[in-house]
């Protein structure tokens, strides 16, 4: 019998997936089923930004495909990235007549209800609307328009019964990338929780299609595009505020949003970038006539400087590179003032949970709450020593510092507690209870509103008081004095908040105290033996031969035990730290007040027990006086209830 051979029709599958480089293999096999597989690559630069090479992780494409003859075969077909380069979809096929296909792919965030099987290839137009808040990968990813055509699809040609093609997607709105780094006036942290915001920018665009133009050429793309011409008043846009480590922005870490093409400040000067600090101040960037071209790139490194902005800007194609550089000239929004209740982060943690320090300034007038003026020196000063010093240095990033401004009417303190002479923000005293270096806040309920202006869940309000004579006190409100020793006194006063108990002695306050009560303290013991004081793990421990029993503490020369011989506990001197079982009663509480679990075993492996505490040089003979603490009662100026006050002075 004559054979005769048949070709049969196949049903050819149609697949997309993304990739970033163009795969075509093509191998004639006859009498076998031939799929089609397309994946997806972005024409973009080279530089690494979300969605530059791939489409991000469970954003949308649409896809049509037309038969050669312009009969449509597939509508509207809806396909999903999953991130890993390719799609989930349903799947479709080639017409069984074996003609070819002219492919069309969609990304953007449409008004219009597409419905698979049934919406047309939107030739008429589509509006396509950018986020107002692009702060967010997905919200960005969703705010960029991209479209890829590819004509003629012959089902021919394949390899293992599939032909793969890569479908070019073009980015068809502007790019704006953004860095900050601070400069004159400000430091790095005065940039923690700064926001920037593009101003005067219309969200919508009126996008048209063209399935006859080649859309590898940048000017038919630029055509497609522009602003919806109705219901479209131009709106800001919020994106991240990238701060840049060093000082060179090459490199840099840059914010990202995409914005329509357009012309903004055609009628004049306007303002484009703002750049909200912390502090509440605004500094702005405005240009004037500046064009915003589909697929372009237009970079911003701005160097915050008070009273102004600098800014260099660039341009680069999003598709090819090639970058031109130019200065740009900078609102001089002149800031000099921080403002009364206006607060800033001074220390930032990425960690959810954080142990939370405010410091607030009494006694600084308005020119002392200049930026980089007196009140920001003094926290800067307290805070590069505080977190110099174990146990801090380590677990540094467990705290977020606030820094909370208050204007008073004059700079200083009252002296005593029969006087009300110094007009401060919050009545700080000197003297209280007749002890001299004793520094108490009177009007601690103002204190306390003004702690609440940064955040309410704070676990250490910290006041500095712009006076010069020494004094501090522990407690609810911590105070230290402004002179040469503040930081000293400021570290001694955190270690009274976390629990430790005075190290020195002193016989005059010693009267009338009870040695019992140094057990309460977890540096402090009332029995001198190794084998069980509350510190006898660290004795003999490999690292710690700083720790031992000291008698001597809590004011009495005896009957009291400490367990190192010096430590800021002890006597206010740049050299020393925290002993061992000081450190480890830090933590404790810190954990305890953030919700942590705290590990021995942990601890000690990032203990850092080479801190040494040295003998001062002049402690014998010129000691830096420490005043008794005692329980304090006083009537606030709202007239409440006597209640203890629970300071204790350094």
């Amino acid at each position: 019998m004559k054979r005769k051979q048949v070709l049969t029709a196949v049903v050819t599958s149609l697949f997309i997936t993304t990739a970033c480089t163009l795969e075509k293999e093509i191998q004639e096999e006859i009498n076998a089923p031939v799929a089609l597989q397309l994946s997806s690559r972005i024409k973009a630069s080279t530089r690494s930004n979300t969605q530059s090479t791939s489409i991000t992780e469970g954003q949308t494409v649409y896809a049509w495909a037309d038969k050669t003859t312009g009969d449509p075969h597939i509508k509207a077909w809806t396909l999903r990235a999953k991130g890993d380069n390719t799609f989930t979809g349903s799947a479709r096929y080639f017409p069984q007549s074996g003609e070819a296909l002219n492919i069309y792919a969609l990304h953007g965030h449409f008004g219009t209800d597409m419905r698979e099987d049934i919406t047309d290839f939107p030739a008429s137009g589509l509006i396509h609307t950018v986020s107002a808040d692009q702060t967010t990968t997905v919200e960005y990813a969703k705010s960029d328009l991209l479209y890829a055509a590819e004509k003629s699809v012959a089902r021919t040609g394949a390899s293992g019964g599939t032909k793969r093609l890569v479908l070019n997607f073009y980015h068809f709105l502007s790019k704006v990338e953004i860095a900050l780094k601070a400069g004159t006036g400000l430091t790095r942290n005065d940039l923690n929780g700064a926001t920037v915001t593009l101003m005067n920018t219309k969200l919508k665009a009126d996008f048209r299609p063209e399935q006859d133009n080649e859309i590898s050429d940048g000017t038919a793309r630029a055509a497609m595009v522009r602003p919806a011409a109705t219901e479209n008043t131009p709106e800001p846009i919020l994106i991240p505020a990238k701060v840049i480590p060093g000082d060179d922005f090459s490199g840099a870490d840059y914010a990202e949003a995409v914005i329509v093409p357009q012309t903004i400040g055609d009628a004049g000067e306007i303002p484009f970038i703002k750049v909200n600090l912390a502090s509440g101040r605004e500094l702005y960037y405005k240009i004037n006539n500046k064009t915003f071209e589909s697929g372009k790139k237009y970079i911003f490194n701005i160097t915050v400087n008070l009273p102004g902005l600098e800014v260099t800007s660039g341009i680069e194609d999003w598709a090819d590179g090639g970058t031109t550089s130019g200065d740009a000239e900078a609102d001089e929004n002149e800031i000099v003032v921080r403002e009364d209740g206006t607060w800033r982060i001074v220390l930032d943690s990425e960690r959810e949970k954080t142990y939370n320090i405010v410091f607030l300034g009494d006694g600084f007038i308005e020119e002392d709450n200049v930026v980089g003026g007196a009140f920001d020196k003094e926290v800067e000063k307290s805070l590069d020593f505080i977190f110099s010093k174990q146990p801090l240095k380590t677990y540094k990033d467990y705290f977020k510092v606030y820094q909370v401004y208050a204007h008073s009417n004059e700079r200083g303190a009252d002296k005593n507690a029969r006087e009300n002479i110094i007009d401060t923000k919050f009545d700080a005293t000197f003297g209280w209870n007749g002890i001299n270096r004793l520094l108490v806040i009177r009007d601690e309920w103002t204190a306390i509103t003004y702690a609440n202006k940064a955040l309410p869940n704070y676990h250490m309000i910290f006041v500095l008081v712009n006076d010069p004579m020494h004094g501090g006190s522990g407690g609810n409100i911590i105070t230290a004095s402004v002179n040469d020793w503040s930081h000293l006194t400021a570290l001694h006063e955190m270690g009274h908040r976390f629990g430790l108990g005075d190290e020195y002695e002193d016989r005059l306050v010693a009267i009338g105290k009870d040695r019992k009560e140094a057990a309460l303290y977890s540096n402090l013991d009332i029995t001198g033996d190794p084998t069980k004081v509350k510190w006898k793990h660290f004795i003999g421990r490999p690292g710690y031969s700083s720790e031992n029993v000291y008698e001597g503490g809590y004011y009495f020369s005896d009957g009291v035990w400490r367990p190192s011989r010096y430590s800021i506990m002890n006597i206010l001197d740049t050299d020393q730290g925290f002993n061992a079982i000081s450190r480890e009663a830090i933590v404790r509480h810190v954990f305890q007040w953030i919700g942590e679990t705290f590990d021995m075993d942990e601890f000690y492996k990032r203990d850092d027990p080479a801190e040494t505490h040295p003998t001062p040089a002049a402690i014998s003979n010129n000691p830096i006086p420490m005043p008794p603490p005692l329980e304090l009662y006083y009537e606030s100026l709202y007239k409440k209830p006597f209640r203890p006050h629970g300071a204790n002075p350094i």
